[in-house]
């Protein structure tokens, strides 16, 4: 990522994003460098085709 180092409290991602990352190991590994210290990284993912099926 191109953000300066400990730039973010709180960083974020959601439905269907990891999908299009090319190389999901080094994009987690960027996650703590943009965090402050103390920071928190969110994640929300899901499955679609799970929801097709009545629970």
């Amino acid at each position: 990522m191109p953000e300066q180092k400990g730039s973010f409290d709180i960083t974020e991602t959601s439905n269907g994003t990891i999908t299009w990352l090319s190389n999901l190991e080094d994009w987690a590994r960027s996650i703590p460098s943009v965090l402050a210290d103390g920071g928190v990284f969110m994640i929300s993912e899901n499955h679609p085709p799970a929801f097709r099926f009545e629970q």
